[in-house]
């Protein structure tokens, strides 16, 4: 709120009833804690002349109420001359002030009496806001001791959304609140995704208290779950696919029981389990001429292994 406010007042004293007019405004101004000032206030005349003191109370103003009328705009224009040459003076001040700041104004507003008309609002103050008086006086209030009736709330954090596939996780994430939301479906269960939404609510927690940047954490978690989803899907066709082939082998139920469940960190263990056990068994039955068979089942439980870093229940981000 602006305090100590200057205001001056533009008008051509058209009839007894508008000077009368002019002057409840001012003294309203007053009333409400502004410093308003009109030439009725002055007694007789001011010594150093009208012209000098309306060309000083324009400049100390900090705001100039312009009412405008038929005759106002008239003398503004200086096509009035056999009347009162105060406001064809003012005009010329005015006029030059707005010239010499490029027309960018934020003291001269335009204001018209209750059944005033719009058109006579002269040309350079057009693209300004007039205020109807008295129905406007609030709004005209506000803008002077600025004090917006709708302020613009503070800006806060963009929500990270990333883009949305067909068999992706996407999230939609508010670093401010430290919130995170499933946007769209996935292949992952349900229980991984609850996983990887807590986890992630969680390191956004410590990331945010320990000042770091959030955009790199959220772009990094972003591929994770890409490669995640895709070793889960590797991991969920291999069991398919054994699975076929002996069906009732109690590793891979097992195995199949975890990945649906979204114990996915188990599911590694089973497999490697499993892959190490078909080692020990094949190891047993084959010769030396079968070395090849040993490397490529080495391979699936190394393949095992990374799968392993699958989010599971005790997952931490790097």
């Amino acid at each position: 709120m602006n305090s100590n406010v200057s205001v001056f007042i533009s008008y051509s004293h058209d009839t007894a009833e508008h000077r009368e007019f002019i002057l409840l405004l001012a003294n309203r101004l007053r009333g409400d804690g502004l410093d308003c000032q009109i030439d009725q206030y002055v007694k007789g005349f001011p010594s150093e002349g009208w012209q000098r003191w309306m060309e000083a109370q324009i400049e100390r103003a900090d705001f100039v109420l312009i009412v405008c009328t038929p005759l106002y705009l008239q003398r503004y224009r200086g096509q009035a001359p056999d009347g009162g040459r105060g406001v064809n003076f003012e005009g010329v001040v005015i006029s030059q002030t707005l010239y010499d700041h490029y027309y960018r104004n934020a003291k001269f507003i335009p204001v018209i009496p209750e059944h005033g008309n719009l058109d006579d609002v002269p040309l350079p103050l057009k693209s300004y806001t007039t205020y109807v008086l008295p129905r406007d006086y609030t709004a005209l209030y506000r803008l002077l001791t600025d004090q917006h009736a709708t302020p613009a709330p503070e800006i806060g954090n963009m929500i990270y959304l990333p883009s949305e596939t067909i068999n992706g996780l996407a999230l939609n994430i508010s670093i401010a609140q430290e919130a995170v939301q499933v946007a769209s479906y996935t292949n992952l269960p349900d229980a991984a995704i609850q996983s990887l939404v807590e986890q992630l609510q969680k390191r956004l927690s410590e990331e945010k208290r320990n000042n770091h940047n959030l955009s790199d954490l959220l772009e990094r978690y972003r591929n994770d779950v890409v490669e995640w989803e895709r070793k889960y899907r590797d991991a969920f066709v291999q069991n398919t696919t054994d699975l076929q082939k002996n069906p009732e082998n109690p590793q891979l139920l097992a195995e199949r029981q975890a990945l649906q469940t979204g114990e996915l960190e188990q599911a590694a263990q089973i497999r490697e389990r499993y892959y190490q056990n078909l080692k020990r068994e094949r190891t047993a039955e084959i010769g030396q001429g079968s070395i090849h068979g040993c490397r490529a089942l080495a391979k699936r439980i190394q393949y095992a292994q990374s799968i392993g870093t699958l989010p599971g229940s005790r997952w931490i981000p790097a």
